[in-house]
């Protein structure tokens, strides 16, 4: 009986731990880990939810919390400084989109690699997100101005190497008419 028992404890603490890190994933390109890790919770900054399966460092987290201008690669956080700065509650929401994608871990399901002249590429595409959030996110920004209607580098243009925008600025209601549509299409690229 014992070892029947030990073989079922044995069997189920197995397939707890594959399950587990199948779930588990980093992305393979542009994150500092190639596996997720426990990082101090006290250094994670903004992305302190992340800090158990983290696939970002703490310096990573850091400056995520404390970012310069550009959100991502050819997309400033402020992008029409001439209408006013990105307002802070807007912004939050970037930021811990930031986290979001750069140090979760638990987003296999939603992996789509892709192939270019530059090489294969992994990313996150089609991650549910709940309505309330979607609600909450948009609310922060809709009186905001931006210049896209979607935050992805190749919504912009560059000039001296510094991102500018392709369109005029408007706000944010002016691109997306409710949190649904600012949802499903923000970051469409």
């Amino acid at each position: 009986m014992q070892k029947h028992i030990l073989w079922f404890l044995l069997f189920h603490t197995f397939t707890h731990v594959a399950h587990s890190k199948h779930e588990r994933y980093c992305l393979k390109n542009e994150h500092d880990k190639s596996t997720p890790t426990h990082e101090n919770t006290a250094e994670m900054g903004i992305c302190q939810p992340w800090s158990n399966y983290s696939c970002c460092s703490s310096k990573t987290a850091q400056y995520i919390t404390s970012p310069g201008e550009l959100y991502i690669r050819n997309v400033l956080y402020n992008q029409c400084p001439h209408r006013g700065t990105l307002s802070n509650k807007c912004k939050r929401y970037f930021q811990l989109d930031q986290c979001f994608y750069l140090c979760g871990s638990m987003f296999l399901p939603w992996l789509v690699v892709t192939q270019s002249a530059n090489g294969t590429k992994e990313r996150w595409r089609g991650i549910p997100m709940c309505s309330s959030d979607c609600e909450a996110w948009y609310e922060a920004c809709k009186d905001d101005f931006t210049c896209s209607a979607t935050w992805y580098p190749s919504s912009f243009g560059t000039i001296n190497g510094k991102p500018v925008c392709k369109t005029e600025c408007r706000k944010f209601k002016d691109f997306h008419p409710n949190a649904r549509d600012f949802c499903e299409t923000i970051f469409k690229g």
